[in-house]
Formats: C-alpha cells, sequence, structure tokens
C-alpha cells in the first residue's frame, strides 16, 4: 500500500499528507545507506588509482633515459653540436643589454648540461675566445678562458665606481696584456689607471683586426693631443673605432685599413684618412663647431663604398669615385648647402644608390640632395631630434598640450616623397625607411597619403619595399582608419612593415656605417 502511495507522490504534483513522512524518510535512508556504501567503496578504488597514477609516473620517468638515447640530439655529429654552440655566444650588444658578464650565460651553461656538450665546449676554442670584462668578470674566469681559447677577443666595458675596484682591474688587464700577441679584437673605454699599462702592447699585437677606443668626457684633459702610437706596429687592422673629444697622434701604418668609424677633431680625422687609401666604409663624426679650410686638401678614398658624415661640409674634402651609399646627417646643417657639397654630389651622383637623410632636415635641403641623386633606389630618412631641434614656421605643425613634450615631423618632409605633388623626386626608388630615433610624432595620414600616391589604380611605381620604425610605442597610433589603408598597401603588393624597437639605434649600423662589433 505504502509502495503504491510513493509512486504516485513520486509521479504528481499532489502534496503529501502528514501521514506520508514516515515512508519518505525511510525511503530516503535507505537510499542514503546504499551512497554511504558507494561512497566507501568508491574511496578504497581512489586510493587504489592513486597508486596506480604514481606508479605509471615513477615508470614513465624511469622511461625517460632510455628515449633519450634514441634522441637524435644525441646522434649529432660532434662538429654539428659544436656549431650550434657557436651560435649560442651572446654579442657584445646582448651582454650590454644584459648587464654584463654571467656565469648562465654561454659558453658556461654549455659545460653543466652532461660529459659530453661538456667536453666538445671545451674543445672548441673560438667558443671562449670573446672576453667581455666588467663590473662582474673576475679574474680566474679570464684565466680559464685564455687557457681554452686560441684567439682572443678583449673587451673592457662599465665603469669603475660601479665595479671593480681599480687594483683588481688593473690585474686583470695585466693578465690579459701578457696575452695580447693573441688578441684579434681589442675595445675599451679608458680609464685613468690604464694609461701606464696600454703602452704595453707596442709590438706586442700581430694578430690585432679590430680596435675600438673611447675615452670618456671626464678623462678628457685641455693638453694638445693624445698618442696611442703603441698600437703603431698592428700591421693586421682592418677596423678602427675612435671616440675621443680631442686630437688623437695616430701613426700606425693602416693601409690595409677597410672600415673606419671615428668621433673626433677634423684634425684626427684628416690625419687617420690620409693614410687609410683602402676603405671601404667610413662612419666620419665631427664635434660641434669644426674648424676647416676650403683649401684643405682632398682625401683620395678611392675603394669607399659606404659613407656617413655628421657635417655636411666634410664631403667637399674627400674624393670617392665609387661611393654606393651615403647617409648625410642633416641636424647640425645651415640654411643651405656649400658650392663643395653641391660638386661632391654631382660627382657622386651617377654611383650612389643608397641614399640616408639623418637629423630633422628642413624640406627645401632635403630636396636639393634627393634631386641631386636621380639614380638612387634605396631611400632612408633617419628621424632625429637631438636636443635643440626646432622647425621652420612654414614647416611646423602646431605642439598642442597633449604633445607639448615632442616635436611634429613637418608634413613638408614627408610629402617630398608625394607622387601627387611630383614625379621628379627619386624616380627609381624602390625601398623607403622611415626610422624614429627618438620620440618625435609622425602624422600617420600624411604618411599613408605618400605611400599610396606610389600605389594608386592608374599606376605602381617602382616603390616595392617600405618600412616604418619606431623607438616607441603609442597604442593609439595610428588610427583604424590609417590601418586600414595600410592593410589595402599590402593586399596591392607593397611590402610594408611597422615595428616598435627600444632598440632601434641597433637597426641602423649599415646606415650610418657604425662598428657593430663592439
Amino acid at each position: 500500500m505504502q509502495d503504491t502511495r510513493l509512486h504516485s507522490l513520486l509521479h504528481s504534483n499532489e502534496p503529501p499528507e502528514s501521514f506520508d513522512a514516515p515512508a519518505i524518510q525511510s525511503a530516503m535512508s535507505d537510499i542514503d545507506q546504499r551512497i554511504c556504501a558507494l561512497d566507501l567503496e568508491i574511496s578504497g578504488l581512489q586510493g587504489r588509482v592513486a597508486q596506480l597514477q604514481e606508479a605509471r609516473a615513477a615508470l614513465i620517468r624511469s622511461r625517460q633515459p632510455y628515449k633519450a638515447i634514441l634522441s637524435p640530439l644525441r646522434r649529432l655529429p660532434t662538429e654539428t653540436l659544436g656549431e650550434i654552440f657557436m651560435h649560442t655566444v651572446p654579442s657584445i650588444r646582448d651582454l650590454v643589454r644584459w648587464n654584463g658578464f654571467g656565469m648562465n650565460q654561454s659558453p658556461w651553461v654549455l659545460i653543466h648540461v652532461c660529459s659530453r656538450w661538456r667536453e666538445i665546449a671545451i674543445s672548441l676554442p673560438s667558443l671562449w675566445s670573446l672576453i667581455y670584462m666588467d663590473q662582474r668578470y673576475p679574474l680566474a674566469v679570464a684565466e680559464m678562458q685564455v687557457q681554452r681559447a686560441k684567439t682572443l677577443r678583449v673587451h673592457i666595458h662599465g665603469r669603475t665606481e660601479f665595479g671593480l675596484q681599480p687594483i683588481s682591474e688593473t690585474r686583470i688587464l695585466e693578465y690579459l696584456i701578457s696575452h695580447s700577441t693573441r688578441w684579434e679584437e681589442f675595445s675599451i673605454e679608458m680609464r685613468e689607471n690604464f694609461d701606464v699599462l696600454l703602452p704595453t702592447l707596442r709590438d706586442q699585437v700581430p694578430l690585432l683586426r679590430r680596435l675600438s677606443l673611447e675615452w670618456n668626457e671626464d678623462l678628457y684633459t685641455e693638453d694638445p693631443e693624445e698618442s696611442i702610437d703603441y698600437f703603431e706596429t698592428a700591421t693586421s687592422l682592418v677596423e678602427l673605432r675612435i671616440c675621443y673629444p680631442g686630437i688623437i697622434s695616430f701613426s700606425p701604418s693602416l693601409q690595409q685599413l677597410t672600415r673606419y668609424h671615428v668621433d673626433a677633431p677634423w684634425e684626427t680625422h684628416q690625419q687617420i684618412l690620409s693614410v687609410s687609401p683602402a676603405l671601404v666604409e667610413a662612419h666620419i663624426s665631427v664635434e660641434d663647431g669644426p674648424q676647416w679650410s676650403d683649401m684643405d686638401p682632398k682625401i683620395e678614398l678611392l675603394h669607399l663604398r659606404c659613407l656617413y658624415v655628421s657635417w655636411t661640409k666634410i664631403v667637399q674634402f674627400l674624393h670617392v669615385p665609387v661611393l654606393e651609399q651615403v647617409t648625410f646627417d642633416l641636424s647640425s646643417i645651415e640654411d643651405e648647402l656649400s658650392l663643395g657639397v653641391d660638386e661632391f654630389m654631382a660627382a657622386t651622383s651617377g654611383t650612389v644608390r643608397r641614399l640616408g637623410l639623418r637629423g630633422l632636415p628642413q624640406a627645401d635641403v632635403a630636396q636639393e640632395i634627393m634631386d641631386a641623386y636621380p639614380s638612387v633606389t634605396e631611400l632612408a630618412i633617419l628621424i632625429y631630434g637631438g636636443d635643440d631641434y626646432h622647425f621652420d614656421d612654414e614647416d611646423s605643425n602646431e605642439v598642442d598640450s597633449e604633445t607639448e613634450e615632442h616635436a611634429l615631423i613637418p608634413d613638408s618632409l614627408i610629402s617630398l616623397l608625394d607622387l601627387s605633388f611630383s614625379f621628379d623626386t627619386l624616380p627609381l626608388l624602390t625601398h623607403l625607411h622611415l626610422v624614429f630615433e627618438d620620440e618625435l610624432l609622425l602624422d600617420y595620414e600624411v604618411y599613408a597619403g605618400m605611400l599610396g600616391s606610389h600605389w594608386t589604380d592608374d599606376h605602381h611605381l617602382a616603390l616595392r619595399v617600405a618600412t616604418l620604425r619606431m623607438s616607441s610605442w603609442d597604442p593609439h597610433k595610428p588610427s583604424p582608419d590609417v590601418r586600414h589603408k595600410f592593410d589595402a598597401l599590402r593586399r596591392s603588393g607593397l611590402d610594408f612593415s611597422m615595428d616598435y624597437d627600444g632598440h632601434v639605434l641597433d637597426r641602423l649600423g649599415s646606415w650610418l656605417c657604425q662598428a657593430t662589433w663592439c
């Protein structure tokens, strides 16, 4: 009778009576007992499952070493693995970004993986040749690297006050100098306590191919000149970098020098360039207010192909008949180019194919330079404001309250390349690069319009590649409309790329003819 009553209640919405409660509670109690029994059984099974899972994981761990035996990496020839190791060695710029030396870097980290890797790494002399001495570099590490390397690339960076004590620093340098006959590269940021050590390098660097010397401003004195004649017997030297605000006495034989990056007074450049006839690349940077005479003789650089000058007037003292690339720094440009510069551009217009303009050039000056090189196929505009940039009123955009800490790139500079206004500027241009070295602002609408003028429905002209490199990122720029225009240009066939890179200066090495090895 109760079962029939419960069945009726379960299959209807009829409310239960008071006398139904005991039967309902009894039914629920029976079910609860069965649930408890199942819970106990499940608990036991779960414990067993946990044991089985743990046993399975242990078997997987024990299986892994056997699997590793069959790994293709284990079968890599020693030569191949060694070549891979060589590609893990950080560059000097990597070390600078990482704040210098560390035992967690290659090659040190490689010798702690396994005995085979350690054996291979130690057997590769070139893996240990780069010595980057900074505030964390101990003498014991230097001794170990020198022991394992065949030739040495010695780079000394960092400031003493934040790192090694002078006595420790001097001791390490003395040790490295004792092995200078094995040096292939040497770059150093000069210290006062190094003055008595470097002269001992005289006649001791027969293999030296790359040399970089840099003086901090606080070490510069008003003495007539700084002598570095102790490198005069560096007969293998092919790359030279010097940064010194004073005049340098430098009299080595430089007949074999091919790459030159010097930031110094004009007198120093004259001295070195005049004895470097084999130069292929030259970065000529002169301090503000250079003193030169229009009567200075021209310097013959018959093999020079890549040139950067910090002042346009420098070029009037150079004879470069096979020049292929030139970058003018226009951040210090006067109102107009001198006659000597015009003559230089006329003489090189037939050979130059890559043109760079650096700074914030006035539109008319930039136009004059581009008009002088109608055969250019690749143009780079390297925007750099400096500390005292300004625009002529007619070329400048107004800086409002939201952009008061920045400068705006004048529309007229970008519009020079807009075919809507002229078809005469650089008619053979195939590659266009716009690079921002600091936080200046671009009118993306004007820039997109300029690119679009090269890709209209009526004609697709020579331009094939356009790159935009920014030193900082603004999440609100460019606008969605401009982004759609960029996408449309890509679909039309233009190879356009835009990115933001805090290390954008590292990408300018080829345009500035910079020494990128130090």
